[in-house]
This record gives structure tokens, C-alpha cells and sequence, in this order.
């Protein structure tokens, strides 16, 4: 197995426990050991998000761990990270990175603004493309350093 095979499983692996503790009550029976991990997960998710009962993911009872923005942002790295595991990997630049903080910067200033009111379909899209983005870009980064090391040569 190839390195850059192992460092794509690797990626994906931590997403994909990440996408189970954002999405725990959607997966797991209420009472289970892993809706009691995922309760502190809650807790734990206030330090990277605002957790605003009105912006959070929900489905009857149910609700995500983070906002719909927040949770674009993990599903689109979840989803990058799943397309590496099958060799589909565009090269992302830093204007591509710019341009998708710039599209979700504007959905939080218009929203702001009161140009229109917030909504979760929007905010959930924005944080897709930006987060399928950044881990494009990351991912790239991460190979490039590693390369730098391996070969001795820094830029």
C-alpha cells in the first residue's frame, strides 16, 4: 500500500468518526453507548461552533452537533476525503480557496446584512464547497511538505 493511500485512508478514517459525532442522533438509538459519547461530543463541539438550536441540522427530535454551516464544512472535507480514497483529486490552488471563503463570507454578511434571512440550505452548501475546498488544499499542502522533507529541500 502506497503512502499517499495511507495518508488518504488515514484522512478519511478521522472524518469519518468526526461525521459520526456530528451526526450521532441521526445514527445512533437514544440510549446507546454511542449517544452517551456523542452528548459530551456536544458539549465539546461549543469550543468550534455556536451550536444555535434555529441553525443546527434537525429531523423531528434529532439535531446535528454544529450548525448547518459547520456541518457543510465537515461534509464536504468527508466527501473530498472519499473521493481521494478513489483517486479523484483536483488540484486546488489558493484562488480556489479564496474564492470558496469568499462565497461563504458573503452568505454570512448578507445574512448579517439583512439582505435575506438565514438559511440552512445556503449556509449548509457554503460550507460544503468550502470545506471539500480546504481539504483539496490541505491535502495537497500536507504532500508537498512531506516531499520537501523526504528529498531535504525547502521553499
Amino acid at each position: 500500500m502506497s503512502f499517499k493511500f495511507q495518508l488518504r485512508l488515514f484522512f478519511f478514517f478521522i472524518l469519518s468518526l468526526w461525521m459520526i459525532l456530528i451526526f450521532h442522533e441521526f445514527i445512533f438509538p437514544a440510549k446507546s453507548i454511542f449517544s452517551i459519547i456523542g452528548i459530551y461530543f456536544d458539549r465539546s463541539a461549543s469550543l468550534i461552533c455556536h451550536q444555535e438550536p434555529g441553525k443546527l441540522l434537525s429531523l423531528g427530535n434529532m439535531h446535528s452537533s454544529v450548525c448547518a454551516r459547520c456541518s457543510g464544512i465537515y461534509s464536504g472535507a468527508f466527501a473530498a476525503s472519499m473521493l481521494l480514497l478513489i483517486d479523484i483529486h483536483p488540484r486546488i490552488n489558493n484562488k480556489h480557496l479564496f474564492l470558496s471563503l469568499i462565497l461563504l463570507s458573503l452568505d454570512v454578511f448578507l445574512v448579517n446584512a439583512g439582505v435575506y434571512n438565514y438559511l440552512k440550505t445556503t449556509a449548509y452548501i457554503s460550507g460544503i464547497i468550502l470545506g471539500c475546498v480546504s481539504f483539496f488544499y490541505l491535502y495537497e499542502s500536507v504532500l508537498n511538505l512531506l516531499s520537501q522533507r523526504k528529498t531535504g529541500h525547502n521553499t
